[in-house]
């Protein structure tokens, strides 16, 4: 009776350990899909509680909620990082539109509706974009990756130029067109206004060159004739020498001044050099001619040194007088309130055969900081400057095939060499 009675004892108990088993197997199945099922929804809200029901269900529910937790923060700082690229799009000046392969459109920023003049403007499809521009329409859909165009569209009484560029790309399969429109009617408006004050500064700048020797020079030649008629005696044959050098570097500046300022008026390119055979020690003579007022007026001797044999080099030379004038100008200017100011020009052959020039001054040099940008349009540390005299020259000499670089040394002095 007492065996029988324990296996009834043992047969209870094993069957409601087993119940109590599968209680506890089902309920962990049963919280395991809710957790995972809360996963697939993105509801990173829920929290589990072991109870009572011993340590390994409750090291597992706070897994669970340890990984709730860690979803939830990655979903706020995933939120954090859309809503800062959102306010990136609508800060941005520039139009962006973004839509699919069926025309839906899933982004628009606020320029893109200050350029349709509609603030409100909730666009679903591009080509409800017709209703409102069909050119700025037609434009974006006709625009390529990678292409750029250019567009002018009407807005009621006002003209825009937009700059349209295209990107495609692919997310998780799908296929997405991204449009950039920028209005730069206003930049080039302002560029415009830049560039006009830009090239009246240049055209005085470059007459000024000229003018200014030949002034000198002609008072020169008027003060030697005027001297020479009032006394008794002929004219030396030095007198009449300097008289026709003189009124010869008049008529080449003359004639480089007038095809210089015909140059900026029809607003081309420097026009195509007028190759000749020019005499290197002629052009000397013409250049030491011309500036030498203007060389003894700031008391600075200018040194010759030319290699005994002639040389000629094949070039337009008044183009190339108006660089060689610019150089010297531009040393003169460098050697002002400088002791002992000198100046020297150097003529010479490269042992590859090449004609060089060299213009050196005894001035202050340049900072290396702005050795690599003199070259630049419209850099200048001068303030009267236009910054445009040793671009062109630049420009000139690289149409005649050669160079112009520049070696400068602070307290020692600058180089240009011209290499034809």
């Amino acid at each position: 009776m007492g065996r029988q009675l324990r296996s009834i004892y043992i047969m209870a108990f094993l069957v409601l350990a087993s119940a109590e088993f599968l209680w506890y197997v089902d309920k962990t199945n049963r919280d395991l899909g809710s957790f995972l099922l809360a996963l697939l929804h993105n509801d990173f809200t829920t929290r589990f509680s072991a109870g009572y029901q011993g340590k390994s269900q409750a090291h597992l529910y706070k897994s669970f909620n340890a990984i709730n937790q860690k979803f939830l923060e990655l979903n706020a700082e995933r939120e954090v990082l859309f809503l800062h690229q959102q306010m990136l799009v609508e800060h941005l000046n520039v139009g962006i539109i973004s839509f699919d392969r069926h025309g839906k459109v899933h982004l628009l920023n606020n320029a893109f509706r200050q350029i349709l003049q509609q603030p409100q403007a909730l666009l679903r499809q591009v080509d409800d974009l017709k209703r409102v521009q069909k050119t700025l329409c037609e434009a974006i859909q006709q625009t390529k990756a990678g292409e750029r165009k250019v567009i002018k569209i009407r807005r009621e009484n006002d003209l825009l130029q937009l700059a349209i560029q295209a990107t495609e790309f692919n997310l998780k399969g799908k296929y997405f067109k991204l449009i950039s429109a920028q209005d730069i009617q206003g930049a080039l408006d302002e560029q415009e206004l830049d560039a006009w004050q830009k090239l009246i500064k240049v055209l005085t700048h470059e007459i000024m060159n000229s003018v200014v020797p030949i002034t000198s020079l002609s008072d020169t030649l008027h003060l030697i004739l005027a001297q020479s008629l009032q006394s008794t005696d002929t004219l030396s044959a030095k007198t009449l020498e300097d008289v026709r050098l003189g009124l010869d570097a008049i008529r080449n500046r003359s004639k480089g001044l007038v095809n210089f300022t015909e140059t900026y008026k029809n607003l081309t390119r420097i026009p195509p050099p007028q190759f000749a055979q020019l005499s290197l020690s002629a052009l000397v003579a013409r250049l030491r001619s011309l500036m030498q007022p203007r060389l003894e007026e700031a008391q600075i001797p200018l040194l010759i040194d030319l290699p005994d044999p002639e040389v000629y080099i094949l070039a337009d030379v008044q183009l190339i007088e108006q660089v060689l004038l610019n150089l010297i100008k531009n040393a003169i200017e460098a050697l002002e309130n400088q002791p002992n100011p000198c100046i020297t020009l150097q003529v010479g052959l490269s042992p590859e055969g090449k004609t060089w020039l060299k213009l050196k001054d005894n001035g202050p040099g340049i900072a290396a900081d702005q050795l690599d940008k003199i070259f630049v349009p419209f850099f200048t540390t001068k303030p009267e400057g236009s910054g445009i005299g040793l671009s062109l020259c630049r420009q000139i000499m690289r149409m005649h095939k050669g160079s112009l670089s520049c070696h400068s040394v602070i307290g020692q002095g600058t180089a240009f060499t011209v290499v034809f």
